[in-house]
C-alpha cells in the first residue's frame, strides 16, 4: 500500500467510515454453509469450451445468488434500522473489487433475468473499466479534497441535518434509499477467494438485511458410499441483521444458493417471466 497523503486517503475512505458508523451497524449473526463445487467446476469447464467469453467462479456465484433471491425478496429490500422497510423488485448484485490502494465496485443489474454468459461479459467489461479509471478517480478525489477541505465541517453539518430530516419524512427517506439502490445495487457479495481468505467476520450495516461473504476454494476429504474421496468446496458466509430476519430464514436462502451451484444445469439458468 502506498499512501501519499493521509488526508487524501481518509477522504477516499469517507464512504466506508460513514457506512460502518455506530448508528448504521446492526446486531450481526453469521451463518455458514459449505458448497460442493465439483459439479460447478465441471459445468464451467464444459461451458468455456464453446463460449467466447470465459465464465468464472465469481460469475456462477453471482448468478446462483440472483436466482435464489427470487425466492427471498426480503433480502433485496432496504431496512432503515428502525421501523421501516423499503421494498424493491430489482435484483442488482454489487461486489467490491480489489484495485490496490482503492476499492472498486462492480454492480450487475437484473441478475435473475440474465444468462450466465451475459453476466460474465458484463463483469469482464466492468472490471476492465474499473481498473483503467482507478488512478483517475484517486487523483480527482485528491483535488476535490484540497479544494473543499475548509468547507468540510459545513458539508458534514449539512449531511447530518439532512439525515435528521429523513426521520420525519417517509417520502424523503424512501427517495434516499431509492438513490442508494440505483448506485449500489440491492444485494452485496464479497468474494475473498482470490485473496486466499477462508473465513471472514464483519458487521451488517443498514440498509442491508443480509450480505454474503465467499471463501476461497478448499480441498476436503469426504466418505461417499464407503469410499474416501477428495472434493473442492467453498464456504458461503451469510451476515444477517437479527432485528429484521432470523438464522433459519437466512439458512434457507444459503441452501438455495448451494442447490443452484451444486446443480448448475438448472440452478444457473436465466429465469423467465420475472
Amino acid at each position: 500500500m502506498n499512501i501519499i497523503d493521509p488526508q487524501d486517503y481518509i477522504f477516499r475512505r469517507l464512504h466506508m467510515i460513514r457506512t460502518f458508523s455506530e448508528k448504521r451497524v446492526g446486531p450481526t449473526v453469521l451463518a455458514t454453509i459449505e458448497v460442493n463445487m465439483e459439479n460447478a467446476l465441471r459445468f464451467r469447464d464444459e461451458t468455456n469450451k464453446t463460449s467466447s467469453v470465459k465464465i468464472s467462479i465469481n460469475d456462477m456465484i453471482i448468478k446462483a445468488t440472483g436466482n435464489a433471491l427470487t425466492k427471498h425478496r426480503l433480502y433485496t429490500w432496504a431496512y432503515n434500522g428502525r421501523y421501516r422497510l423499503f421494498p424493491t423488485d430489482k435484483i442488482d448484485i454489487r461486489a467490491p473489487v480489489d484495485v490496490g490502494d482503492d476499492l472498486g465496485l462492480l454492480v450487475i443489474r437484473d441478475v435473475d433475468k440474465k444468462t450466465l454468459v451475459e453476466i460474465a461479459t458484463e463483469t469482464k467489461g466492468t472490471l476492465e473499466k474499473i481498473k483503467q479509471t482507478t488512478q483517475e478517480r484517486i487523483d480527482r478525489l485528491a483535488k476535490i479534497n484540497k479544494r473543499f477541505r475548509l468547507l468540510r465541517p459545513a458539508i458534514t453539518l449539512t449531511r447530518n441535518i439532512f439525515e435528521i430530516a429523513t426521520l420525519f419524512s417517509r417520502d424523503l427517506e424512501e427517495w434516499v434509499y431509492k438513490k442508494h439502490r440505483e448506485a449500489l445495487g440491492t444485494f452485496l457479495i464479497s468474494n475473498l477467494g482470490k485473496l486466499g481468505v477462508n473465513d471472514v467476520a464483519s458487521p451488517i450495516v443498514t440498509p442491508s438485511i443480509v450480505q454474503m461473504n465467499v471463501s476461497s476454494l478448499e480441498k476436503k476429504r469426504i466418505i461417499e458410499n464407503g469410499v474416501l474421496r477428495e472434493i473442492t468446496i467453498i464456504k458461503l458466509i451469510g451476515k444477517l441483521d437479527h432485528r429484521i430476519t432470523d438464522v433459519a430464514q437466512t439458512a434457507r436462502f444459503l441452501k438455495d444458493i448451494k442447490k443452484n451451484l451444486e446443480g448448475p444445469e438448472e440452478g444457473l439458468k436465466k429465469i423467465e417471466g420475472e
